[in-house]
């Protein structure tokens, strides 16, 4: 966190920061694995081990059926008949707005958040 908001003082690219942590992080917890003397594993093997890879299936297969159900419009056109005449200027008026952040938080705890903003 330190790194990331020293990087937003200096003026320095997000991406960039970020990859400079996650490398010095991995390196760190590398050497400390090295030191504690746990040599049964390489530090590839040991993240790649660590990885929930059902979940990341999961994840996938979610995201194809998302784009699968955009690609038919349907979305869209729920959305044009929840919102009305909302639904082509949501900044029209505060009454707007609230029936739009309404639908969305509903939609949301229903069938979540992913599939609801994409």
């Amino acid at each position: 966190v330190s790194a990331m908001v020293a990087g937003w003082v200096f003026n320095m690219a997000t991406d960039d920061v970020a990859l400079a942590a996650g490398s010095t992080l991995m390196l760190l917890r590398a050497l400390r694995r090295r030191a504690a003397g746990d040599d049964l594993d390489t530090e590839t093997k040991f993240a790649l081990g660590a990885i929930d890879y059902s979940i990341l299936i999961l994840f996938i297969g979610q995201f194809i059926l998302v784009g699968a159900t955009v690609d038919t419009g349907l979305p869209q056109k729920l959305f044009q008949g929840i919102l009305g005449p909302c639904a082509e200027d949501l900044a029209a008026g505060p009454g707007c707005l609230i029936w739009f952040a309404a639908v969305v938080l509903v939609l949301s705890n229903v069938i979540s958040n992913v599939p609801v903003i994409l």
